[in-house]
């Protein structure tokens, strides 16, 4: 776990103030209290699912605005997303919502080289300027102060979200390396960034691919070094045959966890999966033969695997 970080920071996050004296009589049992044990304390609460921002606790004293101000990891959730989008701030409440390249700069100082949770909302604004000019912020503008900062070494977990398939797939994710990244959750994909995930991400646990008849989907799963939780999603309503699914799943030589959602996987050889431990079918079917040896958890629904019956 990451402590008090001795760099202090020279830029101070937008919407600070400093704490009202008329919350001393509240916290002065605190005052004194370890800078180790608040850091963690605040770390805890800041966690994955606990949906808290680390401004709460700066507005509360000096002592414990410094301490926050001095922990990178708790700066460590990061969004990029239009500014259409910021109604839906509350969203992210715990994260960094950073709409210009600017603000995505500041907010990666403030991390200080910890490692770093990235939500991309490209959603289906285009960053488009009203008068037909160059916009002051673009898609491949974020990805260039990601590559020039050198920050996406640190991404630890990373989700994208789009609802425009041409946007994400020009964009130029050359020289990317994810050597931290354990967690991807992908709703739209480019071939671009799937290379570059492949070629570098071994040490990824879950992978979870949505919109599969829209996606790149042609991934290699072979280099992939720890026991891998991958999820597939199609997106719609009716179960669908694609013809990377299968390559897909054999390649994944550390696979324990398969979800298939609306999928249909097919071939004349049988499919061997001797790591598989857990199999999840919704609305999917198996129509050629599966091996799983060691299978302790089996979750079907309207689905069907060929020797198994309906």
């Amino acid at each position: 776990m990451e402590k008090v970080n001795e760099k202090p920071f020279d830029r101070i996050p937008e919407g600070i103030e400093e704490p009202s004296d008329s919350n001393a009589p509240f916290i002065s049992k605190w005052q004194f209290a370890p800078a180790d044990l608040l850091s963690t304390i605040f770390e805890f609460c800041v966690a994955e699912e606990r949906e808290t921002n680390p401004r709460v606790f700066m507005g509360v004293c000096s002592h414990w605005r410094w301490i926050c101000l001095h922990t990178r990891s708790l700066w460590s959730k990061i969004v990029l997303a239009h500014p259409a989008y910021e109604p839906e701030r509350v969203r992210w409440f715990e994260f960094e919502v950073c709409h210009t390249p600017a603000e995505l700069q500041a907010a990666i100082e403030r991390t200080s080289g910890g490692t770093i949770e990235l939500h991309w909302i490209f959603g289906e604004c285009r960053w488009e300027a009203p008068d037909g000019g160059d916009a002051e912020t673009t898609p491949q503008k974020m990805i260039d102060v990601l590559r020039t900062s050198k920050a996406f070494l640190q991404i630890r977990r990373l989700r994208v979200e789009s609802g425009l398939v041409d946007l994400i797939e020009d964009i130029n994710f050359e020289g990317f390396e994810f050597p931290a990244l354990e967690h991807a959750s992908l709703d739209m994909s480019s071939s671009s960034l799937n290379k570059c995930m492949q070629e570098t991400a071994h040490q990824l646990r879950y992978l979870w691919i949505g919109e599969i008849g829209s996606s790149r989907a042609d991934w290699d799963l072979s280099k992939m070094q720890l026991p891998l939780e991958l999820m597939l999603y199609t997106g719609s309503e009716t179960a669908q045959q694609h013809p990377h699914i299968r390559p897909m799943i054999c390649s994944a030589r550390h696979l324990f966890h398969l979800s298939l959602w609306d999928l249909i996987v097919r071939g004349d050889e049988a499919i061997f999966l001797p790591t598989l431990e857990t199999l999840h079918l919704n609305n999917a079917r198996f129509e050629c033969n599966i091996a799983c040896p060691n299978l302790r958890n089996l979750d079907i629904y309207k689905s069907f695997i060929k020797g198994s019956g309906p």
